[in-house]
């Protein structure tokens, strides 16, 4: 837990070993899904995890679990919001959210952490 809250801590960030699931290939699908016409309002968006629950066996994984309660402590609690990124491979680069847009700082407690998972 000290190497992982150091090197986040040094980094910025961490990346984890992949989190086996039965069907990548599915979840693709599902995830492609969100950028059709349909979904192009946040409505659609936001229900992430009804439309693919296979990434909520993700969030519950032992390394993401581990990792969450080093960096955030042990009663940490995920935030509803969840949204779909598509983008090329080798196309994105480094992501910062504005917190919701109302906050004009950067803590230096860790406070949030995002999650990007790439299938």
């Amino acid at each position: 837990a000290d190497a992982l809250l150091s090197s986040f801590v040094r980094d910025g960030f961490l990346m984890l070993p992949p989190v086996p699931l039965p069907d990548p290939e599915n979840l693709k699908r599902k995830l492609r899904a969100f950028h059709q016409p349909e979904f192009n309002d946040w409505t659609g968006q936001e229900n992430l995890l009804a439309m693919a629950p296979e990434l909520e066996s993700v969030v519950d994984s032992e390394v993401v679990d581990a990792t969450l309660t080093a960096i955030l402590g042990p009663e940490y609690t995920l935030h509803a919001f969840r949204f779909p990124s598509l983008a090329a491979p080798g196309a994105l680069s480094w992501h910062q959210d504005s917190l919701g847009g109302f906050v004009p700082y950067r803590s230096h407690f860790p406070m949030y952490a995002m999650l990007i998972y790439y299938p």
